[in-house]
């Protein structure tokens, strides 16, 4: 009876944790293809691009394997940027999530 409760309280606690262990960006997903471009800043106050653009991306193939360095560091290194006046996504699906792709796209100078 005791290892019961405490796989039950272990099980609800990943359960809580699961939730809690999300990317920042969730995008929508259709079932054969997802193209979506969206900014990752929340504050557009500042909407000078800069001179210079870098790109970083990450691949999925049925979710069960996956590579690449999306970062947006790896991004300001790809665009030789030392400083970030922008940043946003690009993702791509393909058939239920057998290829995706996510780009982090950096501006600045």
């Amino acid at each position: 009876m005791k290892r019961v409760v405490l796989f039950s309280l272990l099980l609800i606690f990943i359960m809580i944790l699961s939730g809690c262990i999300q990317a920042p960006v969730v995008p929508p997903m259709a079932i054969l293809y997802t193209g979506i471009e969206a900014p990752l800043d929340v504050d557009f106050n500042n909407t000078d691009l800069g001179k210079k653009e870098g790109e970083a991306s990450c691949t999925s193939i049925m979710s069960m394997v996956a590579w690449g360095d999306c970062s947006t560091r790896k991004a300001a290194e790809n665009g030789s940027i030392t400083t970030i006046k922008h940043s946003d996504y690009k993702f791509n699906n393909y058939v239920l999530g057998f290829v995706q792709i996510l780009t982090i796209r950096v501006y600045g100078d």
